[in-house]
């Protein structure tokens, strides 16, 4: 079966996403995924010319910069190949996915570079945010967990070379923002139990000696529970809201230590995000400006599905509490 850009066989689905992307798919569970994934956010590519055809070595989708030929009778993708416009191999599938590297970097040489989108986690509209009222009681938080398959992405850059490969990258994932241009300048971060006296008489000491200074770090004293919770030590800090005003007129922005420890049974427990959401936008509502996500991230939290780094997760979950709280 064939629509233009791209071929399904039985249980799978080569695409010509474009004229320097490929991607090949296993179907999963009945079906091919074409929703937004944790790591794949925009498939919606120029599609290119293609040409479709069948010889002896199996079925082709030729586009002007690659070739990907399916051999035949396969119900896998074991063997599917994809080769440059002059005949070269750019890749094989053989039996297991490609590995998870660096990146190219722009001064390295390369003629294609492979992904895989795994684990492919599909995520509820809310994100890693605790579902809306309306949508009852989701397990997984509406996460999909289920929906994992093989599916690889192929950037073949040809003539644009690295610029088209990143501008590819970043379609396919979405875009990096901006970081504010306060990241860039002067962080003061001390592990010390800080109170509101000896916090601002640090800022105020940067200030008296014409020291320039953007971000300073409240560690893990602040909170009650030492390296636990989101309760203010009362003792350190007894009125935080009153404190972070302060430290804004002063013109700094605090960013406050997170040492999460596990609350559900696993890192989609419908409790462990919403106590994650409660926590971290208590502080929020007090004006904190900016998260950082500590030790525990690697240490006591539960393991996320294999494939998926914990920090990857942290961060994603750091992103659309703030987008939603905002």
């Amino acid at each position: 079966m064939t629509r233009d850009h791209q071929i399904i066989i039985k249980n799978i689905r080569i695409q010509a996403l474009s004229d320097t992307l490929v991607r090949l798919e296993e179907r999963s569970s009945g079906a091919f995924e074409d929703r937004i994934t944790f790591t794949v956010l925009d498939r919606d590519f120029p599609k290119p010319a293609c040409t479709v055809f069948e010889d002896e070595e199996g079925n082709h989708l030729k586009t002007g910069n690659f070739t990907v030929i399916v051999p035949h009778g396969g119900d896998s993708l074991a063997g599917v190949s994809v080769e440059s416009a002059d005949g070269e191999l750019l890749y094989r599938y053989e039996g297991s996915l490609p590995p998870v590297i660096n990146m190219p970097a722009p001064s390295d040489r390369f003629r294609s570079w492979a992904m895989a989108d795994s684990p492919r986690l599909v995520p509820p509209p809310w994100g890693a945010t605790p579902p809306p009222m309306a949508a009852g009681d989701q397990p997984d938080s509406g996460w999909q967990v289920d929906q994992d398959a093989i599916d690889i992405y192929i950037f073949i850059p040809g003539e644009g070379g690295y610029k088209q490969f990143r501008q590819d990258f970043l379609k396919l994932t979405g875009p990096v923002p901006l970081p504010p241009q306060f990241i860039f300048g002067l962080t003061d971060s001390r592990y010390h139990p800080y109170s509101e006296e000896t916090a601002l008489d640090t800022i105020d000491t940067y200030r008296a000696k014409d020291i320039p200074l953007d971000i300073f770090v409240m560690d893990t004293d602040w909170r009650a529970g030492a390296s636990h919770g989101y309760q203010i030590n009362e003792k350190l800090f007894p009125d935080m809201r009153a404190f972070i005003k302060k430290a804004h007129s002063r013109n700094v922005r605090l960013m406050f230590n997170d040492h999460p420890e596990p609350y559900g049974d696993s890192f989609l427990d419908p409790a462990e995000i919403q106590y994650r959401y409660e926590g971290l936008t208590s502080l929020l509502q007090m004006g904190a400006d900016l998260w950082w996500y500590d030790r525990n991230w690697m240490t006591h939290l539960h393991d996320p599905p294999a494939g998926l780094p914990r920090d990857v997760w942290g961060q994603r979950l750091y992103r659309d509490i703030t987008r939603r709280y905002q």
